[in-house]
């Protein structure tokens, strides 16, 4: 006799349905697609570990939606590779560096600097 074994998707399913029933969300298709797509991220392995966190957490001004979420950012930010952080980090330099260089053009008042 073989046992079926759950596939990722029945598994990611399940998961959607018991973190909706947890936060007694109405079952509507639009609210299933949202908190599924705020656990896109999140490893069947670490279901048991949102759970936890979850069930831990002291959030009393958040919905269900912004509990979600905030549990599954602390993942996400665990889940980045080192080129993914050396991304990020790069990317803030670059924002941070552009948005200096453009302050510094707007605010000069020096008539030979001055970009206006």
């Amino acid at each position: 006799m073989q046992r079926n074994t759950p596939t990722e998707d029945q598994i990611r399913t399940q998961f959607v349905t018991s973190l909706m029933e947890y936060f007694k969300i109405e079952e509507d298709i639009n609210l299933r697609a949202h908190v599924n797509d705020l656990v896109r991220d999140i490893r069947p392995s670490h279901y048991r570990e949102f759970f936890r966190r979850l069930s831990l957490r002291d959030m009393p001004y958040k919905n269900g939606f912004e509990k979600i979420a905030q549990i599954a950012a602390e993942f996400e930010a665990h889940s980045l590779t080192p080129v993914d952080i050396e991304a990020s980090e790069r990317t803030h330099k670059l924002y941070t560096l552009m948005y200096d260089l453009r302050r510094e053009i707007t605010l000069t008042r020096d008539s030979e600097k001055s970009a206006l």
